[in-house]
């Protein structure tokens, strides 16, 4: 349990970001197999959303090229957050007023009301804002970690968060391994504050 576990008594929430392609869920997913608690990505949320939308299966519209689906997904998760009003990029058009609840904070809330405390995907300034808001409103500590790979150009996409928005950086720099060994020294810190 760490420190601030139990000054707080609360689970800690620890969010991923940075740029696609960077290893957000590689370190997610070791992470959550680490601690054994699950974990998800924000897309996760946007993913059945999307495809009721576009009425097809969720298993239909994953099986698509993800850099097909990119910008579908973006749009889709932009207008969830209340970043956009219409969508023309997703086929289908903008739904009617009141059909989804729409906040910065929209995918991390559905996420967090699952029991999920793990996360990737968060990408909006005004979604990370409001969930530091949020938490500390419910006295939930939270750690958000900038994931990097060197010599990775960023993809063109929405992605508004920076580094300096983290209160850590992780270099994916090696293997899965090595990105593990460098959670487990994280955990390790935790341990000895």
């Amino acid at each position: 349990m760490s420190t601030a576990q139990k000054t707080t008594g609360n689970p800690a929430v620890v969010l991923f970001i940075g740029q696609p392609r960077h290893g957000k869920t590689t370190a997610r997913k070791i992470l959550s197999e680490m601690i054994g608690q699950p974990g998800a990505s924000c897309s996760d949320v946007i993913y059945p959303l999307l495809a009721k939308h576009l009425k097809m299966t969720e298993a239909e519209l994953r099986a698509m090229e993800k850099e097909e689906t990119r910008p579908m997904l973006v749009e889709f998760g932009d207008y969830l957050c209340g970043k956009t009003e219409t969508l023309s990029v997703v086929p289908g058009g903008t739904p009617g007023p009141g059909v989804y609840f729409r906040s910065p904070s929209t995918l991390f809330r559905s996420l967090y009301l699952m029991g999920i405390r793990i996360i990737d995907g968060v990408r909006r300034k005004e979604e990370l804002d409001e969930i530091r808001q949020i938490l500390h409103w419910l006295n939930v500590p939270l750690v958000v970690f900038w994931v990097e790979r060197p010599g990775n150009p960023p993809t063109g996409d929405n992605t508004a968060v920076t580094s300096k928005d983290a209160d850590a950086t992780i270099l994916n720099d090696g293997t899965p391994t090595q990105l593990k060994e460098k959670l487990q020294t994280w955990l390790d810190s935790l341990k000895r504050d």
